[in-house]
């Protein structure tokens, strides 16, 4: 990930070798169920969960009370300790762009629309604060979290695809740590360089849409240190095609986070026709964005300066990007939305907004049984469970210990 400090100027992070197996110390020492000292069923194992709930007709249901929620962990009822309305905590927005070439055809309408969104967001600056990543080929850190909207406002004015924008982002020099640093030192701690690659290293070397990257950096690295409410909206087709990490650990990070993805899902555009070849864009070109002829330095372990894979094969079916999109939402207690020219990607923050607007906070504290190592199943209804007049938005479980 980079980290532009000024507009223009960046850092190179390099995204190194990953655990093979889990998350890495750092993020599982965070995430707040798991701190403190007593045992199963003390105040220290804690989880508090964001809730939405709409009518049938899709309308926010305000006004609601503590004792119209149940909880249950693992199919068991729980006791709601704390409960109340959200929109009083401070927030956290991360907004995640794919800015691969596939996608080059909406970042105009991406920069607009998210520009008046965080406009109206940031209203508070000592309350409200974003970031913004962009994603392809590698992830970059355009700008830290701030309450600044002109900070936020530089930063998508940044977003592109073409390499003339982000010729200087690489230092060739420093290119690959030998060790972990701070991130504004240009590398992100946890990260190793003993050349693994999460089980991966018989794939395709070739890394040009790393969204689980995106998501598990934004959470582990960013929203885990936040307090409050943290979101993350994602505007992408859902392809991945070259993450060091998986769905299920990008998904695991946003959960320990506490974080809740929204998604916009944009249909993948094939590159304009510029006189080259329209089709499967060559990712081995040395227009594409931060890339050099012979390579890129800085790539992944295995496809340092010098390997660029051929383009990955047409056989077989590729993961369907909206389903996958949908599942991170679902499962991190967020929406998704199709973009689309009756639903511009405005109107769509507009229900977004709506949805943080209506947000409830619920805090239990798992009994015995719910509190033990690993993941929890859980489910929030309001009413008679299983109503068909209640919708309930919130995350469909959570992480206790490592």
């Amino acid at each position: 990930m980079k980290v532009a400090t000024t507009p223009g100027a960046w850092l190179t992070v390099v995204l190194a070798a990953f655990v093979s197996a889990g998350l890495p110390a750092a993020a599982q020492r965070s995430a707040p169920a798991q701190t403190g000292k007593s045992g199963p069923g003390s105040d220290a194992h804690a989880v508090s969960v964001l809730a939405v709930v709409s009518n049938k007709h899709g309308a926010p249901m305000p006004n609601l009370k503590r004792e119209d929620f149940q909880i249950q962990a693992d199919k068991t009822p729980q006791v709601i300790r704390d409960f109340g309305p959200a929109r009083d905590l401070p927030l956290t927005v991360g907004l995640l762009v794919n800015a691969s070439p596939a996608q080059r055809d909406a970042l105009d309408e991406e920069r607009t629309a998210s520009t008046a969104f965080f406009a109206n967001l940031l209203s508070d600056p000592e309350k409200y604060k974003g970031f913004v990543v962009q994603f392809a080929r590698d992830v970059d850190l355009l700008q830290d979290v701030t309450g600044s909207k002109d900070a936020v406002r530089t930063a998508l004015r940044q977003l592109e695809t073409d390499r003339a924008s982000r010729v200087e982002a690489v230092d060739s020099s420093s290119s690959r740590p030998g060790s972990s640093t701070d991130p504004r030192g240009g590398r992100y701690p946890g990260r190793g360089s003993d050349g693994g690659s999460g089980g991966r290293a018989n794939q395709p070397k070739r890394a040009n849409n790393a969204l689980y990257d995106a998501l598990f950096l934004s959470a582990d690295e960013i929203t885990k240190k936040q307090a409050g409410r943290k979101v993350l909206i994602v505007l992408s087709d859902g392809d991945d095609s070259g993450s060091k990490e998986s769905l299920s650990s990008a998904i695991e990070a946003a959960q320990r986070a506490d974080t809740v993805i929204y998604a916009v899902y944009f249909k993948e555009r094939r590159p304009s026709d510029r006189g080259l070849s329209v089709g499967q864009p060559d990712y081995c070109d040395d227009s594409y964005p931060g890339s050099y002829p012979g390579g890129y330095p800085g790539g992944y372990p295995g496809s340092y300066p010098g390997d660029c894979a051929p383009r990955l094969p047409q056989t077989g079916e590729r993961p369907d990007g909206r389903k996958t999109l949908a599942r991170i939402c679902t499962e991190t207690g967020g929406r998704m939305f199709d973009a689309s020219k009756k639903e511009p990607l405005a109107d769509i923050y507009k229900e977004i907004a709506d949805d943080l607007n209506a947000q409830y906070r619920l805090t239990f504290v798992p009994d015995k049984d719910a509190s033990s190592s690993g993941y929890h199943h859980l489910l929030v209804t309001v009413g008679k469970a299983g109503s068909k007049d209640v919708v309930v938005q919130s995350r469909d479980g959570y992480f206790m210990g490592d």
